[in-house]
């Protein structure tokens, strides 16, 4: 199979069409979870993809749980392409997006371990501060400092709690 023209060469994926890969598949969705989605994808990606990560965005240990300010600048940037509505998250308001003018340019095992992230915290099974405590529950949250890059290669030597780490979420 071909790299289609969105994936680099070392098979990840651009971090804008992620983003409107998950956009396009939830209604209003905002920063916070998205974070916290676009992380448990980049776990899902190493396990599925033979330790490939889904994009080169640096994510690191934060108040909020896992955080990565490369997708908090794209998404700013984004923002024109997205209807948007007011809501509020930890007692500020806070912007929530949906519906891209577009689809999102995935192959088809892209859109695969995007919808996967989804179905595994949809229909309230879990709420955003349930999704920031599992980030924070995970091998990399765990031995990264805080505001340290985390470095998903860590997983590879610890392939079990990878496992265990997703398994939280199937419960």
């Amino acid at each position: 199979m071909s790299s289609p023209e969105y994936a680099s060469e070392d098979g990840t994926v651009s971090l804008d069409e992620v983003i409107r890969g998950f956009i396009n598949t939830n209604e209003y969705l905002h920063e916070y979870r998205l974070q916290k989605l676009v992380y448990l994808a980049e776990l899902l990606s190493l396990r599925d993809r033979d330790w490939i990560r889904l994009t080169t965005a640096d994510f690191k240990p934060y108040m909020y749980g896992a955080y990565s300010d490369e997708l908090s600048e794209r998404l700013d940037e984004l923002k024109h392409e997205f209807s948007t509505k007011a809501d509020t998250h930890h007692g500020k308001v806070v912007t929530a997006y949906t519906s891209p003018d577009s689809d999102p340019n995935l192959d088809d095992d892209i859109l695969k371990l995007i919808e996967e992230a989804n179905q595994m915290v949809r229909n309230g099974r879990f709420s955003n501060e349930e999704l920031a405590e599992w980030s924070k529950s995970t091998l990399l949250y765990e031995y990264f400092p805080f505001g340290e890059k985390m470095d998903f290669s860590k997983y590879g030597e610890n392939k079990e709690r990878l496992s265990k780490d997703l398994s939280k979420l199937e419960q």
